[in-house]
């Protein structure tokens, strides 16, 4: 919305106005996935906060999805443990022994793509929103 909102204060073009939403669109699903990636495979002192939330809270999140697909029934009873810990390493186990890993870096980059697709025609400070998708891309934590 604030990148809409952005475009049509300068009185860019309804193209451009939908090239920046969906720039916003994809930027925010691959950050989300990213994130949600990181909080499985990365640790709490390189993240710099506390993990394990989106398993100790159920959610729904790509990684924990894209796993059930394979095999839903043990996903179900890792996500179970009371070790939240273990959980968390279990599942870090299955998504690499099932190259899930791989199909999820994957996912993270096309809506990456996509958001830097969106904006190539737009003359809207496209250099620091291409910067920005290199920026989320690349971050660790």
């Amino acid at each position: 919305m604030c990148l809409e909102i952005s475009g049509m204060i300068c009185e860019v073009s309804n193209e451009n106005i939908k090239n920046l939403f969906n720039y916003g669109i994809n930027i925010g699903r691959g950050f989300q996935i990213q994130d949600d990636y990181l909080e499985i495979m990365s640790s709490q002192n390189n993240m710099e906060k506390s993990l394990n939330s989106d398993i100790m809270l159920g959610k729904k999140t790509y990684p924990i999805l894209l796993a059930k697909q394979i095999d839903e029934k043990y996903i179900n009873k890792i996500l179970n443990y009371n070790d939240i810990n273990e959980a968390t390493l279990k599942l870090r186990e299955f998504i690499i022994e099932n190259k899930l890993d791989q199909k999820i870096k994957c996912k993270i980059d096309t809506f990456f793509d996509n958001a830097n697709d969106s904006i190539r025609s737009v003359n809207f400070l496209n250099d620091e929103l291409f910067e920005f998708v290199k920026l989320i891309k690349n971050r660790k934590k």
